[in-house]
């Protein structure tokens, strides 16, 4: 029986960067794979890409000013090793089988290597440095990189022996480690490839690029082999040619930026450059050169930056079962804490340091409603990190204008990093801590009131609640997520007792959604417009839309923010009234675009409108007076009576359908050849021919039942297929639906009725929202 004493026999732990993980045990260790675990299987769209991201992002940090470096560390976790027995060609070393992390470690060993061959591919472009100085600086730095990558991936041997091999890392359990050729036999896919690999970096041409020679047609090998040029191809992008790429989520440091900014720190630290008086001119010289020598140079940092701040927390046992109860402990406790919830404990600590305690603080008033609406919206863990994740990126636009990923580890080190800083700065402001807490719960209280559906239907700080709520059901059905931080602004104004200026704000940011995303066939940068309002001074010199480090910026107010919409409508899409607008919009694919843009342009044509006596199948504004025909609503919105969106002439030609309407592609998905209905009706009409459609239309506008009755029975007699179904909604549910009843009226559906009720329904959208943006009658 084990005692206490015991205990801290079982295991060592300790935390090290890359390369001390790599070279543990004085160099000497191994790692090797044992016979029970899988092969190598990590995909390059899932995991390998979360790995990468981590250590860019990680990366990213040396772009910060230096105050701000307290956590740049990347920490991957986890590895759990056991003694193994020692191998009988691999003595005087210590082989260490890896219970948890081969994935990890193989993917790592790959890209280092793949951080070996890029480097030594542009190794060339030392040579176009001028400064003799910065020369030996960036080549010593680069010798020095270089070294301690191949230390990750190869164990040297310091023999004499001619025969002399230097032995793989990473081997699995049916290899053979020796000192000499003779004893080594790598038959595994990762054995073989950083034995292969080696052989290449010692003999291969300067410009050659590293051809893994697939020895089977294992999984494991191949997954080696897609991962390794996967991970050369995003160093090439990200880091060398600085592209931004659809692959990773992952922030960018530029050139520039680097070399001249945080990345000094990485590029200087074993030089005694470092002190130089020169320095900045020394290092401008080196950004003049251009691409080439920047992205080289960033690449030694990053080289620097993945060995020396990556770090693992090492496990070691000389008890098999020991490591595996540890593995089944780390391995049972769900998703990793959230950024918020590794805030929690700084939030504590400064409410324990200034005030006393946490229990009754006001940081615990704050951040208590956050953790409740994650828990009670989002139960699953998974979920619940995903929620949290979109929380943080809303709040750091909210606060500094600043965009950061989705990156968990990211998002901690954000968190602390900034806190801390408040924390720091508190010299001449004791709230400022309380007012970053209390920030955080503004930007969750928005998403759980304003965003999330549930939250919509029981919000009552609205002083219009029929068309403020359809207005943040849609910018939420458009998954406009960039409105949350300028939104939140007026949702937490203090000043806005009753809600009013919310409200306008809210009918504000719908307008532009609507007029720029109608005028446009996609999204347009639409985000980037978001983004510059929360971070750049607006048109007029006013403050940004976020809050500020200090908690200064002052609120626009709504004429500001009206006009800061319109400029950026005629900046960018050159839409300034609403003829440009109707021009920039009518010939658009309306339904392509957005089926909930084509739900909201319906329900604002239709409100409060009336079928124009001398164009039918057109609608005129009309004071009609009955809540009927109130589309700007929110429960007319959420009713299944206008759910689904009809295309009045199919997608698909049939027979008894006008030819011009097919001439052009996108007539058919025109906002003029759509309407709404409920499924069961919409499922019936299909794609009936237009005489039947017409006789649909008018049924279904009609408001007396017996009118009804009588038609139906007309229908039938003129051979139109009215189902059960039909004939029961329309007579035992009396529905009405008085938005077909102008398309009733007319007499044959043509490209040119199309067109005419398109322009129609956007001159009733523009007089509409145009209101919203105070543009002039």
């Amino acid at each position: 029986m084990k005692t206490m004493d015991d205990v801290g026999k079982l295991f060592d732990a300790e935390s090290a960067n890359l390369w001390h993980t790599m070279n543990c045990h004085n160099s000497r260790a191994g790692f090797k794979i044992p016979e029970y675990q899988r092969i190598y299987d990590w995909s390059k769209t899932k995991q390998v890409k979360r790995l990468l991201e981590d250590c860019f992002n990680g990366f990213y940090l040396f772009a910060k000013p230096i105050e701000e470096w307290e956590e740049i560390y990347t920490y991957l976790g986890t590895i759990i090793l056991v003694h193994g027995e020692s191998e009988d060609t691999y003595k005087g070393n210590d082989s260490l089988e890896i219970v948890d992390g081969q994935q990890r470690l193989t993917t790592l060993s790959l890209l280092c290597c793949a951080l070996m061959i890029v480097l030594r591919y542009h190794e060339k472009e030392i040579e176009n440095i001028v400064d003799d100085k910065m020369k030996k600086l960036i080549k010593d730095e680069y010798e020095t990189n270089r070294k301690n990558l191949y230390q990750c991936v190869i164990q040297d041997y310091n023999t004499m022996d001619s025969n002399q091999v230097r032995i793989p890392r990473i081997v699995r359990h049916d290899n053979n480690r020796a000192e000499t050729k003779k004893y080594s036999d790598y038959k595994s896919g990762i054995a073989k490839f950083l034995s292969d690999f080696l052989e290449f970096y010692r003999n291969g041409n300067l410009g050659d690029k590293f051809d893994f020679k697939l020895k089977s047609s294992d999984d494991g090998d191949k997954s080696i082999k897609d991962n390794y040029e996967y991970i050369e191809q995003q160093i090439i992008n990200v880091i060398y040619e600085a592209k931004e790429t659809d692959n990773l989520e992952c922030e960018i440091i530029r050139p520039k930026y680097s070399i001249s900014k945080g990345g000094r720190r990485l590029l200087l630290r074993d030089s005694d450059l470092a002190s130089d008086d020169n320095i900045d001119k020394r290092l401008d010289q080196i950004v003049n050169k251009g691409l080439g020598i920047l992205g080289f140079t960033r690449l030694v940092q990053f080289s620097r930056y993945l060995t020396n701040y990556v770090v693992l927390t090492r496990v070691e046992t000389k008890d098999e079962g020991a490591a595996f109860d540890i593995f089944d402990a780390l391995n049972t406790t769900g998703e990793p804490l959230t950024a918020l919830e590794t805030l929690k404990p700084r939030i504590i600590k400064y409410e324990d340091t200034n005030c006393g305690r946490y229990d009754g603080s006001y940081s615990q008033t704050q951040f208590q409603p956050i953790e409740e609406y994650l828990k009670n919206s989002y139960g699953e863990t998974n979920k619940r990190q995903q929620a949290t994740k979109y929380i943080v990126v809303a709040f750091a636009m909210y606060y500094e204008g600043e965009k950061i990923p989705l990156d968990l580890s990211f998002q901690r080190n954000y968190l602390r990093s900034t806190f801390k800083k408040v924390v720091d700065s508190e010299k001449n402001n004791k709230k400022l801590g309380h007012l970053y807490v209390s920030a955080l719960n503004n930007v969750a209280n928005y998403r759980e009131f304003c965003w999330d559906s549930s939250g919509i239907e029981k919000n009552l700080k609205l002083t219009n609640p029929k068309v403020t709520k359809l207005c943040l059901k849609f910018i939420s059905e458009m998954n406009t997520r960039l409105t949350i931080p300028g939104l939140t602004r007026y949702w937490s104004n203090p000043e806005d007792e009753n809600g009013e200026i919310f409200c306008e704000a809210v009918k504000a940011f719908t307008a532009f959604i609507v007029l720029r995303r109608t005028a446009t066939s996609n999204t347009k940068n639409i985000d980037a417009d978001f983004r510059k309002m929360m971070s750049d001074k607006t048109v007029g010199g006013s403050d940004p839309l976020c809050v500020g480090e200090k908690f200064t910026h002052r609120l626009i107010d709504i004429d500001d923010l009206c006009n800061e919409f319109k400029y950026y409508l005629q900046d960018k899409i050159s839409v300034h009234d609403k003829e440009s607008w109707i021009q920039n919009s009518i010939g658009r694919s309306h339904f392509t675009v957005s089926k909930t843009l084509c739900r909201f342009l319906l329900l604002i044509a239709a409100h409060q409108s009336k079928p124009d006596e001398n164009n039918p199948g057109l609608l005129i504004k009309s004071d009609v007076g009955s809540s009927r025909y109130d589309f700007l609503d929110y429960e007319k919105w959420m009713s299944k009576s206008y759910s689904t969106i009809e295309h009045i002439a199919p997608n698909k030609r049939d027979s008894g359908w006008c030819s011009t309407i097919y001439e052009n592609h996108y007539t058919i998905n025109l906002v003029g050849n759509l309407t709404l209905l409920p499924v069961e009706i919409n499922s019936h009409i299909g794609n009936a021919s237009w005489k039947d459609k017409k006789t649909y239309y008018s049924l279904l506008s009609d408001t007396s039942q017996p009118n009804r009755r009588k038609k139906i029975d007309t229908a039938k007699k003129e051979g139109v297929t009215i189902t059960k179904t039909f004939e029961r909604t329309l007579l035992q549910k009396g529905w009405e639906y008085s938005m077909v009843n102008p398309i009733s009226l007319i007499d044959e559906w043509s490209n040119d009725a199309i067109q005419n009720r398109t322009r129609n329904i956007l001159d009733l959208v523009w007089e509409s929202v145009a209101q919203w943006l105070k543009y002039d009658a």
